[in-house]
């Protein structure tokens, strides 16, 4: 599985001091893969370190009780595949906007007395 930013779109809103924007995030899959639309990317700075997360696409609802607006996710992953899903759009955020670098992948090099393995 890789996760990759289709889109992003910077936003900022007062009333949101962590938003930095929305974007669609593919996870990419052998034979196959998903977009996921409308996410937000949130990000806070504390004691000098960044942090950022994504958030799944939602829809909001009044609380019956209370009153208050609440969101009711529209996609749900369990617990351990969110972590991952987290860690992963957020470095790929990170690399499309310029704050980090892309990984380097492992350069494989063949001389001719290597054996090739096909």
């Amino acid at each position: 599985m890789r996760i990759e930013i289709a889109r992003f779109n910077e936003y900022t809103n007062p009333n949101s001091p962590t938003l930095r924007g929305f974007c669609n995030v593919s996870v990419l899959f052998e034979d196959y893969s998903l977009e996921i639309r409308d996410c937000r990317y949130n990000e806070k700075e504390e004691e000098g370190r960044k942090s950022g997360w994504v958030t799944l696409p939602s829809r909001p609802y009044e609380d019956k009780q209370t009153g208050e607006t609440k969101h009711a996710p529209i996609v749900r992953l369990d617990d351990e595949t969110y972590k991952t899903f987290q860690r992963a759009a957020v470095k790929a955020l990170r690399v499309l906007t310029g704050q980090e670098e892309p990984p380097q992948r492992e350069r494989v090099v063949y001389t001719d007395e290597d054996e090739i393995p096909f």
